[in-house]
């Protein structure tokens, strides 16, 4: 996933997840033109989440890095690498 979309949080069931995406997208305007992406992962000591990513439409020209940048500026976790 990297380079298409950002990691912008961690939660532990869908239901939190599309929350989350509701009040980041709400109150951060960079966010705008990005869609929402849920993704189940078992992680070692902290057992299932749903990790919520922003992605770009396929083929759009939205530069995820300048985003995620902003959304850290602004306070915001924001991770180009999630994985890392």
């Amino acid at each position: 996933m990297p380079n298409t979309a950002i990691h912008l949080a961690s939660y532990k069931d869908i239901g939190w997840a599309r929350r989350g995406w509701k009040i980041l997208s709400a109150g951060y305007r960079e966010l705008a033109p990005l869609t929402p992406l849920y993704v189940a992962v078992d992680l070692p000591g902290k057992g299932h989440m749903v990790r919520l990513y922003g992605t770009a439409t396929k083929g759009s020209d939205v530069n995820l890095s300048g985003i995620c940048h902003q959304l850290q500026k602004a306070g915001a976790y924001c991770s180009l690498n999630p994985d890392g």
